[in-house]
């Protein structure tokens, strides 16, 4: 990804944002080494990973790991 592609999305800002909100350090490393998705297809395929993980947050299946 070139460099004016980065600065047109903050791809780096925000990546610091979500490092910044991470509480362990291995977290903080994997992003750190992190680069934005280039295929559509995989773009496509995060998407729908990440919808599915909201699902489930929204949906209160997982509040019994907050008691």
């Amino acid at each position: 990804m070139n460099s004016a592609l980065y600065d047109a999305t903050e791809f780096t800002k925000v990546k610091q944002n979500v490092i910044d909100r991470c509480i362990s350090d291995y977290a903080k490393e994997r992003l750190e080494n992190k680069q934005p998705a280039i295929s559509y297809n995989m773009v496509q395929k995060r998407l729908t990973e990440t919808q599915e993980a909201l699902a489930i947050l929204n949906s209160n299946q997982m509040s019994h790991l907050w008691v």
